[in-house]
C-alpha cells in the first residue's frame, strides 16, 4: 500500500472537488479528509505518484497541486473533538496496522466470492 498526501492550493468550483471524490471511491482507495485543501490516500502499490497528480490536475485544474508519499511511523497531533470516531488517529493507525485489509482489496474478495 503506498500512503500519498494531496495538498490542493485552490478548488474552483464544487464539481471538481466531486470529480476527485469520485474517483478515489470508484478506485476503492482509502481516503481521509478533515479540510478541503488536503486529502490523504491510501491506495494499492500499483498506483503511483504520478498518476495521483495526474488525476488532481483532471479534477481540479491546472493549480499548485502537492503530491507527497509518506510512510506512517507514528502519529500525533490535536484535534479539536471529543469524539474518538472523529480522530484522524484511529483511520492511522488502522492504515498502518500490518493485518489491515484495504478496501480494495476487501471489494475484490467480496466480488469474486459473490461470483460463485
Amino acid at each position: 500500500m503506498r500512503i500519498y498526501i494531496v495538498i490542493l492550493s485552490d478548488i474552483k468550483s464544487v464539481e471538481c472537488d466531486q470529480k476527485f471524490s469520485d474517483l478515489v471511491k470508484k478506485n476503492n482507495w482509502e481516503w481521509w479528509r478533515y479540510t478541503a485543501l488536503n486529502w490523504i490516500l491510501a491506495t494499492p502499490d500499483t498506483v503511483s505518484t504520478n498518476e495521483v497528480l495526474t488525476n488532481a490536475i483532471e479534477s481540479y485544474g491546472v493549480s499548485f497541486i502537492t503530491i507527497l508519499e509518506v510512510s506512517i511511523n507514528d502519529v500525533a497531533g490535536l484535534f479539536p473533538s471529543n469524539e474518538i470516531q472523529d480522530q484522524p488517529f484511529v483511520w492511522f493507525n488502522t492504515i498502518k496496522d500490518s493485518t489491515y485489509v484495504p478496501k480494495w482489496e476487501r471489494v475484490k474478495t467480496k466480488d469474486s466470492e459473490e461470483s460463485k
